[in-house]
């Protein structure tokens, strides 16, 4: 299938993209895509070759799980037929048509070049699709079922699928994970903008609030004990294992943030607290909970850097540069982690994210 891009930089690798010779590849009928999926690859670099040789050679993928990748300089490297049917989205990939942008957005947003070449790309695509009618056929990867517990694309998806139906272009929030599928709609007469950078005109209040979800407490496990336990990582430094069980040290975390939020202290996280998690929050002291000891240290689930409190995680990250393991993230160790990211060809802003973590331990 040929489709004419207009002005948007597309770079067809549909022939070079490696695919798996040993699976055969699914088609479907355009027909059957009602959606358009929206991820992060959760990664600061890569493109979609690098994605295919992850997805094929490590996860044993039939083949790479996107039909588009937006790199950060906004270029769109087209990777699959709008028929095929790609693994991305679980029991939903017949009826779902997969874009990847080059990102982690819980900690940076989307450039730019990356958003001014997505609007454009999703105006197209829904022309294209006979069944994905409007700007509400689009979702991120978190809203599609069984997948509510992550962060993916970790963009405001009302703000995204707003801009689109009413072509007011702009900047979207990101580390938002809402799924209430809801359209913000803008004033009739605020007119479509030509570029990203024009001035966007005031829109409709949009949610502030997440999706109602279901009290967790003591002895809850599964996907949504996870998304609680990241979350708390993310907003203090509790070093909670990421495990889906709702234990001890959870509770006791659950408890501490509530404190620190002026909530009702009692250890359940329902709405109130899901709220305060939501939104921007006060950091919370990390709380004085026993672990057990580790053989491999996973990445703590939060940003280690200068002012950090979490010295158990900062010893590691000293020891592991070469600076006296005092677990204090000061000058030194913020200028030894730029070193090492330098070497590594990292980002280098002294911050140690997953990308860091991963190359040091």
């Amino acid at each position: 299938m040929q489709i004419d891009f207009g002005n948007l930089p597309v770079q067809d690798i549909r022939k070079s993209i490696r695919v798996n010779k040993t699976i055969l590849t699914e088609y479907r009928s355009l027909n059957d895509i009602t959606s358009i999926a929206l991820h992060h690859s959760l990664t600061e670099e890569g493109d979609a070759h690098a994605f295919a040789n992850y997805h094929i050679g490590t996860l044993g993928w039939s083949r790479m799980g996107y039909a588009f990748v937006i790199l950060k300089d906004g270029t769109i490297q087209w990777a699959a037929d709008l028929a095929v049917k790609t693994p991305h989205v679980g029991s939903s990939n017949r009826t779902s048509l997969g874009i990847c942008f080059v990102g982690d957005f819980r900690y940076n947003p989307p450039t730019a070049e990356q958003l001014a070449s997505a609007y454009g790309l999703l105006e197209l695509l829904i022309k294209i699709l006979p069944n994905v009618k409007d700007a509400q056929g689009v979702w991120g990867h978190q809203e599609y079922p069984d997948y509510a517990w992550k962060q993916c694309p970790a963009l405001d998806m009302d703000s995204l699928r707003g801009q689109i139906a009413s072509k007011q272009y702009g900047v979207v929030t990101h580390n938002f994970n809402n799924d209430n599928k809801r359209l913000i709609v803008l004033p009739a007469d605020a007119g479509p903008r030509k570029t990203i950078n024009d001035p966007v005109k005031v829109v409709i209040e949009q949610p502030t609030l997440p999706a109602t979800r279901k009290l967790l407490e003591y002895g809850a496990r599964g996907e949504d004990v996870k998304n609680l336990q990241i979350r708390l990582n993310d907003v203090g430094s509790y070093g909670l294992k990421v495990d889906g069980i709702f234990g001890i040290a959870t509770e006791a975390a659950v408890r501490d943030f509530q404190k620190n939020s002026k909530l009702s202290v009692d250890g359940v996280a329902g709405p109130k607290t899901f709220a305060k998690l939501t939104l921007p929050a006060k950091k919370a002291e990390k709380v004085n909970v026993e672990k057990p000891p580790k053989s491999i240290v996973p990445y703590p689930g939060h940003l280690i850097k200068k002012g950090s409190k979490d010295k158990e995680n900062i010893k590691r990250v000293q020891r592991a540069v070469g600076v006296e393991a005092d677990g204090i993230f000061g000058p030194k160790t913020e200028a030894a982690v730029k070193a090492y990211q330098k070497r590594k060809k990292l980002k280098q802003d002294g911050i140690v994210g997953p990308a860091t973590w991963n190359k040091l331990f």
